[in-house]
């Protein structure tokens, strides 16, 4: 039973922290084919396989670290949020934690410095777009999304453009 995220940490290129920051994660939303015509009554909307709208992650600081303008330089930037989440084993009756791991291929969008206030954090914000999305729960894959090189990949290993990049002749 999954319980929440005790805590977690954001790294750039694996090892260079960035500071403390609420992480707002990129959403997979599919493209799609709405279909019509002879046969059918109406519309049907069916996803294009591996296919997604734009994805973007949004950092935002508690107050306006290095971190923040650092990924704010335009350029590549390779995120790596690793989170320590509880679980409930109620077989075993136990709390257990697992290890998560969220791999960001990204570049930045907009930089946004948040307020000043007396006695208030000043959350500077930074949105980005996803260029590559990868979830690892403890060291298995649960999710790879990379439209640039063809990877469409869940749970189950399968990637889902194979069958579209061999019929593109890749």
């Amino acid at each position: 039973m999954d319980a929440g995220t005790i805590n977690y940490k954001i790294y750039e290129n694996g090892s260079e922290y960035l500071g403390t920051a609420k992480v707002t994660m990129p959403d997979m939303n599919s493209k799609t084919f709405t279909v019509n015509g002879a046969g059918i009554a109406g519309d049907i909307e069916l996803p294009v396989v591996g296919h997604r709208d734009a994805m973007k992650v949004t950092i935002e600081f508690v107050d306006s670290p290095a971190g923040a303008y650092k990924l704010a330089e335009d350029r590549r930037h390779l995120l790596d949020l690793r989170a320590a989440k509880e679980e409930y084993d109620d077989v075993r009756g136990k709390i257990v934690v697992k290890p998560h791991k969220y791999i960001l291929e990204t570049v930045p969008l907009n930089h946004t410095g948040g307020e000043l206030a007396p006695a208030a954090s000043q959350n500077a914000k930074v949105e980005m777009s996803v260029l590559s999305y990868k979830h690892i729960v403890d060291g298995k894959l649960m999710r790879h999304f990379d439209p640039t090189h063809w990877i469409d990949k869940g749970p189950d290993g399968v990637n889902r453009l194979e069958e579209v990049a061999r019929a593109l002749g890749k």
